[in-house]
């Protein structure tokens, strides 16, 4: 199991460190989805519910990190991938090398070469690339993208090996990585001077599973949300922010020197970060900041495969209220907030919920979920450089 699969179970002792050590984490993400809920976003211009969002968005981690690094093909978690899919035939077994694979006649060679060619060609690093060129280099991030979901999911999908990774992948995804790349690049959000760590690997990423981030560029380590409208309400939720701090405590030795963390919102080109010491001070809810070292050594020491013998209390701290405006928000676990518009934020008129409505999936349904956030005034608001937005398609507010 992963880091992030032993966050979303809430029996499991990772979730209860988190909840124990930083209890104010759905407070401040409350705060956060508020200040992004009018964002402009960058949406493609035909998106249906087949519309593969997942892979668009790891295909982006993939053309941002190209921006600062022609990273070789074998440190790519896709190639990775791609050996787990054909190591179930003896003619290519886990721990040969790319030229073994490629003399034995691994599927797979041709692409990676391919793709090993055009980089060095493009150069992409630190430059906006021209349509053609851009285009390409989209197709061959959504072919890694594919590549690198086989290993985060563990199984190898054998039928893979026999499809073209380039020809699969259609115009109007190219397009909408088009626009994301050349927003990030415009959007001067990162600077490609600093230096950075792309896809680090941490101390403890062994024993929980694997855990490995997106980046780390200035000391500052940064997880990439390509999400839009709802999606990305639901996405900066408390787990997510456990998810990166789970990060932090497993670089044991400090090796990054991670002094900040934040997200990159893809679609709506801004960088939310807070200065981690203030960080863990605002969730802690202590009149005295935790210290870093302490909290590492404690998470170090933890039973990570631990699960509560008995279902935990996550009663939600504060009564559900429901509004009438619209139907199309649901609750978090935990009752974090959920608005489908600043309309429906600002003008619904808020009555209790009413016992009767209610969902097998996810007990009782509100139009809006309404939850007092509190006292709300010791979390810090992000930082990160802003710029001008572009709107692509006819988007609208969550």
């Amino acid at each position: 199991m992963s880091l992030t699969g032993y966050l979303r179970n809430r029996q499991s002792s990772v979730r209860e460190f988190m909840e124990t050590h930083f209890p104010r984490a759905a407070d401040h993400m409350h705060a956060i989805r508020q200040q992004i809920l009018a964002l402009p976003e960058l949406r493609p211009l035909t998106a249906g519910s087949r519309y593969p969002f997942s892979a668009i968005g790891t295909a982006t981690d993939y053309r941002i990190r190209y921006y600062f690094r022609a990273t070789p093909v074998e440190e790519l978690v896709a190639y990775a991938g791609a050996t787990l899919i054909t190591a179930v035939d003896p003619r290519w077994p886990l721990g040969m090398s790319r030229a073994e694979l490629a003399a034995a006649g691994w599927p797979f060679a041709a692409f990676f070469e391919q793709l090993t060619r055009d980089i060095d060609r493009l150069s992409p690093v630190g430059r906006r690339l021209n349509a053609e060129d851009e285009a390409k280099l989209a197709r061959y991030c959504y072919g890694l993208a594919v590549l690198d979901g086989v290993f985060r999911s563990g199984r190898g999908q054998e039928s893979l090996a026999t499809l073209d990774l380039l020809a699969g992948v259609e115009s109007a995804w190219v397009e909408d990585l088009c626009t994301l790349s050349w927003a990030f690049y415009d959007s001067r959000c990162i600077s490609f001077t600093v230096p950075v760590v792309l896809n680090p690997h941490f101390a403890g990423s062994g024993e929980i599973g694997g855990a490995d981030g997106d980046i780390i560029a200035d000391g500052c380590l940064i997880d990439f949300k390509a999400t839009q409208g709802r999606g990305l309400a639901r996405a900066l939720s408390d787990t997510a922010l456990y998810q990166l701090l789970g990060y932090v405590l497993l670089d044991y030795e400090n090796e990054y020197g991670i002094r900040a963390v934040g997200f990159y919102l893809v679609r709506q080109q801004r960088l939310l970060s807070w200065a981690l010491d203030e960080l863990l001070q605002s969730l802690s809810n202590s009149p005295a900041p935790p210290r870093l070292d302490e909290l590492r050594t404690a998470f170090k020491r933890l039973d990570k495969a631990a699960v509560a013998a008995q279902p935990r209390d996550t009663a939600v701290e504060y009564p559900p209220r429901t509004c009438v405006n619209c139907d199309r928000c649901f609750a978090e676990p935990g009752g974090s907030l959920l608005y489908c518009s600043p309309i429906c934020r600002a003008d619904s008129v808020l009555r209790p919920l009413s016992p009767s409505r209610t969902s097998r999936r996810t007990g009782p349904t509100r139009r809006c979920a309404v939850v007092p956030r509190g006292d709300a005034t010791a979390i810090p608001r992000p930082q990160g450089n802003i710029s001008a937005h572009r709107r692509v398609g006819a988007g609208t507010p969550l």
